[in-house]
């Protein structure tokens, strides 16, 4: 009953329709002690059944994921090349790394940071092929002290792909175009000034409807 907790937390005399008990010869000092030292020890009790709660919720959870991973370990373990983004190679690194692939081809690259090529590298990774462009977009960072903008040196937003074409390492570079009409392409000059324009951008029709084929 709150009502009778409330009188003896407080202080008051046993009501007489309570049945005796020490505790009702405690001072309200004493009495304030006691209810710490019960609300203690409740918390604790209640502490250790939520630990146990959630430890067999983690194995739970672990058993669940194992049962989900083996029809995934056992398709990559007959799959020639697996797809995938980042995240998810990372996320799931314990399954891929059960497979024996020995090359990982990371697409546009140069948006990727350096940290999610290195987990999903493993000891018997044996190629490294980064497709990309290390002159435009870098990956994605909120933080301006981490940019390489920040002038601050910790450059957290360049990627492996950028790092190592800077430090001097080879690399290969298409140098011919086949997707703009040579109108657009010469604005890109100033950043690859070797690119070649290929033969079907070339004397295509205007546009229709616009005046210049260019227009901003």
């Amino acid at each position: 009953d709150t009502d009778i907790f409330d009188k003896w937390q407080h202080g008051e005399v046993r009501p007489e329709y309570v049945r005796p008990h020490r505790v009702w010869n405690l001072s309200l000092e004493q009495r304030t002690q006691r209810n710490k030292e019960w609300f203690q020890e409740y918390r604790q009790l209640c502490s250790d059944k939520l630990a146990s709660i959630v430890a067999s919720l983690n194995s739970l959870a672990a058993n669940l994921k194992s049962l989900k991973d083996e029809p995934r370990s056992a398709s990559f373990a007959q799959a020639t090349i697996v797809a995938c983004t980042t995240s998810y190679a990372a996320k799931n690194r314990h399954v891929l790394h059960d497979t024996d692939f020995d090359t990982v081809l990371v697409e546009e690259a140069a948006e990727i940071h350096e940290s999610h090529i290195l987990v999903n590298l493993k000891e018997s990774t044996k190629r490294l092929i980064m497709i990309g462009d290390h002159k435009q977009l870098r990956p994605k960072l909120e933080h301006y002290p981490l940019r390489v903008e920040s002038g601050r040196g910790i450059d957290f937003d360049r990627s492996m792909f950028e790092r190592l074409i800077l430090m001097g390492y080879p690399y290969s570079t298409l140098d011919t175009q086949h997707r703009m009409r040579p109108e657009i392409s010469r604005y890109l000059r100033g950043t690859y000034p070797q690119l070649l324009d290929g033969g079907r951008t070339m004397n295509r029709e205007n546009i229709r409807g616009m005046s210049r084929n260019v227009a901003f």
